[in-house]
């Protein structure tokens, strides 16, 4: 199957579409090309069309305009420091365009804008994800999380229960919990060490 490469000049720009292609050294030669060429048209260029395809070199952050807010999703980071570095840059980029992480409410409390502020732990690619290659160590995670609710209310913010961004999983419908338990047992159990073994219940009291 063939692919075509459109280009538009529009508002003074050279509006170039790109194809898609299956490898990433295609993607960047078809790139190279068309910039050598606005350069040598010495006319700016926009990029658009298909994205790069999915490949672990690349790291890049995802802005998509939301009702109210603009959602920010950041790349993998390999240490927590690296992790923070980002973030403080995406604020700073922010605050200089007079944008805002956080609002007030009615009374004068700072909130946040009303993203999920998620956190996504894991692994650069599958492979070198933790949890798949120890799912014992979700199953452990997941356990320990249920039967400390705590932790769950110190970061829900000013909505909690089932209709909040992040419910508990005994929040939502009343069989959850019992599907979370079948789940659980069928995840691989590590190897017995010292004696003890891992328990599979989920029932939080």
């Amino acid at each position: 199957m063939r692919t075509a490469l459109a280009v538009e000049p529009r508002d003074g720009r050279l509006c170039v579409f790109m194809p898609y292609v299956g490898a990433l050294e295609d993607y960047v030669a078809v790139l190279a090309a068309v910039e050598a060429t606005a350069a040598d048209l010495k006319t700016p260029v926009h990029i658009e069309g298909y994205a790069p395809p999915d490949d672990t070199r690349l790291d890049f952050i995802k802005v998509t305009p939301d009702p109210g807010v603009i959602e920010v999703n950041l790349h993998p980071a390999r240490t927590w420091g690296e992790a923070v570095a980002i973030s403080h840059g995406v604020y700073e980029d922010a605050r200089a365009t007079r944008l805002g992480a956080d609002k007030f409410l009615r009374d004068g409390r700072r909130t946040g804008s009303g993203g999920g502020s998620h956190i996504v732990v894991g692994g650069a690619t599958p492979a070198e994800s933790p949890f798949l290659r120890r799912p014992d160590l979700l199953r452990s995670i997941i356990l320990y999380w249920q039967r400390h609710p705590s932790l769950s209310y110190l970061f829900s913010g000013l909505f909690i229960g089932p209709t909040s961004q992040s419910p508990r999983v005994d929040e939502a419908r009343h069989e959850a919990l019992y599907e979370l338990e079948i789940a659980l047992a069928q995840s691989r159990k590590p190897a017995r060490t010292r004696g003890r073994g891992a328990s599979t219940g989920c029932c939080a009291t």
